[in-house]
C-alpha cells in the first residue's frame, strides 16, 4: 500500500503500469493524496493465466 501526492503524476502512472490500483479511501490527514494498493493475488491470477503461453 502507498500515498501518492495527487501531484506526482509520474509516481501514479509507474505504480498504476506495475499493478497497483487506486482504493478510492481519501486519508482525511492527507487530503491531496491517492492510496494506492497492490495484490500479490491478482499477480499470481495473471501469472497462472500467461502460463501456458510461455515458451518452453
Amino acid at each position: 500500500e502507498v500515498c501518492v501526492k495527487k501531484e506526482d503524476v509520474n509516481a501514479i502512472k509507474l505504480y498504476k503500469k506495475i499493478g497497483f490500483i487506486d482504493t478510492g479511501y481519501i486519508d482525511p490527514n492527507v487530503e491531496d493524496a491517492y492510496n494506492l494498493v497492490f495484490s500479490f493475488m491478482d499477480l499470481d491470477a495473471e501469472i497462472q493465466a500467461n502460463r501456458g503461453s510461455v515458451i518452453r
